[in-house]
């Protein structure tokens, strides 16, 4: 593969009971099972008011079609 790009898992995700958006899990040796990540077109600390550390739910969202 191309340096720079990886696999991952990707999911559609509902983040802080009112963000719907894209999580992203790279599948790379070595990163973290304790890790992910959040693609959005903004700001999601600013949308939810919240703060690195701050815990913030995030479900996955199973069967919804675009």
């Amino acid at each position: 593969m191309e340096s720079g790009f990886c696999s991952a898992r990707c999911y559609h995700v509902l983040v802080g009971d009112k963000i719907e958006r894209a999580m992203v899990i790279p599948e790379v040796t070595g990163y973290p099972d304790s890790k992910l990540e959040i693609i959005a077109p903004c700001s999601i600390k600013d949308e939810l008011k919240i703060n690195d550390g701050d815990l913030v739910k995030v479900e996955i969202i199973v069967g919804k079609k675009e």
